[in-house]
């Protein structure tokens, strides 16, 4: 299949992933800020690699990075703080497919559970994270920025490993 008449965007596969490194961070930054109202800033994926969170990128068969994931540990719970599918390819399981690598990735580690926070507007996320087991267990409120510097609610998933 290919995406938007882009040949680079191929899903045929095979997909790879790999560690996220600070040479992926252009190509990281551009989907960042395509994707995100306010993205993270090149600083906090410098600082999440150098603090060793566990980060993967996914590069399609052309070397063209699909999207990322970023895990941090916080005693036995792993905290999803960022996944990220290129704008062009969502809705066509990059996003379900990554969830599937950062799962089996924690497998057999000192892990108990995910946990994550998603915007209460964010319905095709909501939607994928049930879909695979998480559920809501929380509601911070004013957690996210928003458009126009409104703030917007979060919900609070996880996942039991």
């Amino acid at each position: 299949m290919r995406i938007n008449e882009n040949p680079n965007l191929d899903l045929s596969g095979p997909f790879e992933f790999s560690t996220m490194c600070m040479e992926d961070l252009d190509e990281v930054m551009i989907i960042e800020k395509s994707v995100h109202s306010y993205p993270w800033t090149r600083g906090n994926f410098i600082d999440s690699i150098q603090n060793k969170h566990q980060g993967d990128v996914l590069r399609n068969s052309n070397q063209v990075l699909l999207g990322y994931f970023i895990i941090m540990q916080i005693q036995k719970e792993a905290h999803l703080l960022n996944i990220s599918v290129h704008n062009a390819i969502q809705n066509h399981g990059i996003g379900k497919m990554m969830l599937e690598k950062m799962c089996s990735s924690l497998q057999g580690k000192d892990f108990e559970s995910i946990l994550l926070e998603v915007k209460v507007s964010n319905e095709r996320a909501i939607s994928i994270y049930r879909n695979h087991g998480f559920i809501k267990i929380g509601h911070r409120r004013n957690y996210y920025l928003s458009v126009g510097k409104k703030r917007e609610d979060a919900i609070i998933m996880r996942l039991v490993l």
